[in-house]
């Protein structure tokens, strides 16, 4: 038996947090834990959970064909530029970029609890920006989510980092096998991303390089108001016990609006305690009352989505179903404004936001600038 002590665990020097034992970056903040040091453990990397994704575009060999380099460039770099963003915007990081395509990595070298959806959210961002985009090409898009093994051994770029391990060798198999205009994912992918994302089975399928077959799954879409909090509900709650001054005070503030004073609420507390059901069994009470309630979710890759928090007030206020077709959707919020009755309400711009068709407000919405 070994008398070697283990190492102790040290804190982050950006924001403090104590980190695990032999991490090589913060779990919270993803910042470099001993970005000075060439031991042995740091020369060997670490060993994360994650989702890799492989994209590229379809025949872009034949698009490019008999072109220039710089020719070639200008057809493509758009559409990658596509996909660089929807990575970048869910708090991803680009490992490699080619000329066609990119190899990405959720939950790395942050941890990220919910990698797995981050990645699903960038999938299906650049499938509906690309198909919107002057160029309208397709892209063929795979996920794989597993271990990997981060390294920089060797390397000298800043952000990138080797990445090896089956994973990445299943999410480029999928990538592959890939319809124009879809993603494949694995099974790790469909159980990490959660109830909130909605698969198609294909079956398992046999993929070069594997000996067992693989579950195989098409990416279709993504529920924008399944919160965990939500999936526990739908699993059903135990009573609720030790709240009953907090909701006599709620309610008592609740009072106060209905007498015409405005009022915001903040809750607070440590991680656990029971902010979310508190905050629920407030506006079940409400809903019971005659309330409308208007539901919004403060995501964690929000922060980098242009109006995320709006759109889901807005959806919800709306009662967009993301079940029913959009058109059928943004006729319906035709329906609603014209019964409020607001002539400043811009039909155009809340169904960009809200990415539904623009339809017959699409004339009034294109010559809009920046400045509008």
């Amino acid at each position: 038996m070994s008398n070697t002590p283990s190492p102790e665990p040290s804190c982050c020097p950006r924001c403090a947090k104590l980190a695990r034992a032999r991490a090589r970056f913060c779990d919270a903040c993803g910042t470099p834990l001993h970005p000075g040091e060439t031991s042995h453990s740091d020369r060997e990397g670490e060993l994360k959970h994650v989702t890799v994704m492989f994209a590229d575009i379809v025949n872009s060999t034949d698009l490019v064909a008999g072109l220039s380099p710089d020719d070639a460039e200008a057809i493509l770099n758009p559409t990658v530029t596509i996909m660089l963003d929807a990575v970048q915007a869910f708090g991803g990081i680009v490992n490699q970029l080619r000329g066609d395509g990119v190899l990405a990595l959720f939950g790395a070298p942050q941890s990220q609890e919910d990698y797995a959806l981050r990645a699903c959210f960038a999938a299906l961002r650049m499938h509906e920006r690309t198909r919107s985009s002057e160029q309208r090409m397709s892209l063929r898009v795979g996920l794989a989510s597993g271990l990997t093994f981060l390294s920089t051994t060797g390397i000298s770029i800043a952000g990138v980092y080797g990445a090896f391990g089956s994973t990445l060798h299943l999410a480029s198999r999928l990538q592959s096998m890939a319809h124009p205009d879809s993603t494949l994912c694995d099974a790790s992918t469909r159980v990490a991303a959660g109830p909130s994302v909605e698969f198609t089975s294909l079956g398992q399928k046999a993929l070069r390089g594997f000996s067992n077959q693989q579950d195989v799954f098409v990416l279709t879409g993504v529920h924008h108001r399944i919160s965990r909090f939500s999936e526990a509900v739908s699993r059903g709650l135990s009573p609720l016990v030790g709240r009953d001054s907090e909701l006599a005070e709620l309610n008592k503030i609740a009072a106060r609006v209905l007498a015409g004073t405005s009022a915001a609420v903040s809750i607070t507390g440590e991680a656990g305690v029971g902010k979310s059901r508190l905050a629920w069994e407030f506006t079940e009470q409400l809903q019971a009352g005659g309330w409308r309630i208007v539901q919004a979710d403060a995501v964690s890759y929000g922060r980098d989505v242009p109006y995320q928090l709006i759109g889901s007030v807005l959806r919800s206020t709306f009662g967009i179903d993301p079940s029913i077709e959009p058109s059928a959707s943004a006729d319906g919020i035709r329906k609603q404004v014209a019964e409020i009755g607001d002539a400043t309400v811009h039909l155009g711009a809340l169904l960009s936001l809200l990415a539904l068709p623009l339809g017959e407000d699409a004339a009034a919405w294109g010559p809009v600038g920046p400045q509008a």
